[in-house]
């Protein structure tokens, strides 16, 4: 599992960015990879936790936690 920080997420678009801590390397995320959570929604600064998985072709966090609310 990676960590990384929220850096923008659109509540009514449902997707956004995290900064990976790794590498700092801005990895998608969509509202769909926390639906089975109880998270609603993500806010810049929020540390989450997350796996890296292929969407056509191209990497978005998936099965995202959150580790330190906002």
């Amino acid at each position: 599992m990676y960590t990384g920080t929220v850096k923008d997420f659109d509540v009514k678009l449902g997707f956004g960015y995290i900064t990976m801590d790794k590498n700092n390397n801005d990895v998608f995320v969509h509202a769909t990879a926390f639906d089975k959570t109880k998270i609603r929604a993500l806010h810049p600064g929020q540390i989450v936790g997350f796996d890296l998985c292929n969407d056509r072709g191209k990497k978005m966090a998936c099965h995202v936690e959150m580790i330190k609310a906002y």
